[in-house]
């Protein structure tokens, strides 16, 4: 009898009420765990959506950067190449890549023998127009374009402003054609936009443009960055200004 008695205290189990706690605890634990992975999750897309953003700035300001300081160029003096436009969304300059001294080559043409050896049979568009545009055709103009017509070179670009600082220290919006051979440097400024919303961030910020104005946010879910950068026109210097 007492054996019998020891057998079923050795085969008794769990109580209800201890498998009910065992549960809850289980529950709580997976909750936390969830909630800790959707947090790092978001973070985790949030930095990416930032790091795009600002890789594309940077590229994008490195290009403009880097050509915006042939502007002019002219080392033949044929008078085929200077700054055609100046306003505060569109810069279009021509600059003699291939050292011709002829009028701005159309695309698909390549420089000639009597170009730098490194850019001899190159195709130059020696005409730079930098500018938004739609080149993807979804109503918005988001793209930043280098040429007329041309493809996008940096997507996601919601904003740009161009200042120009004039030979006298002045700073304009929009350049008089009687004074584009004045202009000594460009303000650029661009706001890029992340590709797409984060539902959890409302953008209330507001960004300085360059001309001393500014965009806003605008209460949306865009995350956004800007970048800000003054571009010395070392080949506009040599001109002699008529001001």
């Amino acid at each position: 009898m007492i054996n019998k008695r020891k057998n079923r205290c050795n085969q008794a189990g769990f109580t209800l009420v201890e498998l009910m706690v065992t549960v809850v605890l289980a529950f709580i634990v997976t909750a936390a765990f969830v909630a800790s992975s959707v947090v790092q999750q978001r973070a985790q897309t949030a930095q990416s959506q930032v790091t795009v953003m600002q890789q594309n700035l940077r590229a994008a300001m490195e290009m403009m950067s880097s050509e915006f300081k042939m502007a002019a160029y002219d080392l033949k003096n044929s008078d085929e190449y200077n700054i055609v436009t100046a306003t505060n969304t569109m810069f279009h300059f021509d600059a003699d890549l291939c050292e011709d001294g002829e009028e701005p080559n159309a695309p698909g043409v390549a420089c000639g023998p009597e170009s730098p050896p490194l850019y001899i049979g190159e195709d130059f568009i020696e005409s730079y127009q930098y500018q938004l545009a739609d080149t993807d055709g979804d109503g918005l103009a988001m793209e930043l374009q280098r040429t007329a017509g041309g493809p996008a070179v940096a997507e996601n670009i919601e904003e740009i402003d161009f200042v120009y600082i004039l030979a006298n220290g002045n700073r304009v919006l929009d350049v008089p054609g009687g004074q584009l051979a004045n202009v000594r440097a460009v303000q650029v400024t661009i706001l890029a936009r992340a590709e797409n919303p984060d539902f959890n961030y409302t953008n209330n910020e507001f960004y300085d443009r360059g001309s001393g104005l500014q965009w806003q946010g605008g209460g949306d879910n865009f995350r956004r960055r800007l970048l800000s950068k003054t571009i010395e026109l070392r080949n506009m210097a040599m001109t002699s200004p008529g001001i």
